[in-house]
């Protein structure tokens, strides 16, 4: 209820942006084709907006592998504002 109610003040917001629910995993069983092309386009579209810039990830803490172990601690400890990410 919390999150529908964001979206609603952030519909009525006089800023001119919206705000909708986005499902991933909608269809993935019934229509397994048509999911996969919906993914790929949608994530094309999301990493495309990463890359120049338009979109913004917001990464809290990054780890090596060799730390692989602290990564999930950190990221379920619920003190974050971001993504916990692993590096290569």
């Amino acid at each position: 209820m919390k999150a529908l109610g964001r979206v609603l003040l952030w519909n009525a917001l006089p800023n001119g942006h919206r705000a909708t629910f986005y499902d991933l995993w909608a269809g993935h069983k019934v229509r397994p084709a048509r999911f996969r092309k919906h993914l790929e386009e949608d994530l094309g579209q999301v990493f495309t907006l990463l890359a120049d810039g338009t979109l913004k990830a917001n990464i809290a803490a990054r780890f090596p592998l060799d730390e692989v172990a602290a990564a999930p601690t950190l990221a379920e400890s619920r003190t974050l504002n971001g993504k916990v990410i692993l590096l290569p």
